[in-house]
């Protein structure tokens, strides 16, 4: 594949780390920072769902993917990628590489970050933090807890980073009920509440003085469309 240009850093040691069935929604701003950018449009690619598979050249694939979201970058100003989970399985090619391809594929794509989907545990967990380490991207997740407050897997709770002018915060959620789709979700791995695991993401991601907020989610859609008290979040 040809490189893409972008106009960032690609490494996720570039990245400036705030704190140790899927969608992008741009969350909220940081008071007096959003207004000093509201003139800066934050235009977001997102969604994958690879499942392991990449496609063959007649059809739809990762590389006709990658050339469209290169196009998409090109053609709007402060535009970010962000993956939106379960990439690096199920598909009769990523079991003998365990994802190691996807992962390959994700850093030629530069996306900002990836949420964690519950087929990224479909390997067991030491896999996946190898695909975490392996990765030129954070994969945050608010509501996914190590067992007490910390995040899984070398992953983060939610990161930061620059995109074009904009300071945009960014957080994800993984699907409350990941322990019984996938039978090697660690028993002592704990998940919070969608909404209260939004709500501190959005507070730490407003005092770093985040310019837009971003949620990573690969929450399932239905649950997505009822009303919810998450609608106060977008409008804080």
């Amino acid at each position: 594949m040809p490189d893409i240009a972008i106009d960032r850093p690609t490494r996720r040691n570039a990245l400036k780390t705030v704190a140790g069935v899927g969608s992008a929604a741009l969350v909220t701003g940081a008071g007096s920072r959003v207004r000093a950018a509201d003139t800066d449009p934050l235009t977001i690619v997102h969604g994958t769902q690879f499942h392991g598979r990449f496609g063959r050249g007649d059809e739809p694939s990762v590389s006709r993917y990658a050339t469209t979201v290169n196009e998409l970058r090109e053609d709007h100003s402060n535009a970010v990628f962000v993956v939106t989970g379960d990439d690096i399985a199920k598909a009769p090619l990523a079991t003998p590489l365990r994802g190691r391809h996807v992962i390959d594929a994700l850093n030629y794509l530069d996306p900002a970050v990836a949420a964690i989907g519950n087929h990224e545990f479909d390997y067991g967990v030491s896999t996946l933090r190898e695909r975490v380490d392996g990765s030129s991207f954070e994969w945050p997740s608010a509501n996914l807890l190590d067992g007490g407050d910390g995040p899984v897997a070398g992953s983060e709770r939610w990161t930061i980073e620059s995109v074009g002018d904009v300071t945009v915060g960014f957080f994800g959620l993984t699907p409350r009920n990941t322990g019984e789709l996938a039978p090697r979700f660690p028993e002592e791995y704990g998940i919070r509440p969608n909404v209260p695991a939004a709500w501190e993401a959005v507070a730490e991601l407003h005092e770093a003085d985040a310019d837009r907020i971003v949620c990573a989610s690969h929450l399932a859609l239905a649950g997505t469309r009822r009303p919810s008290p998450s609608a106060s979040i977008a409008s804080t």
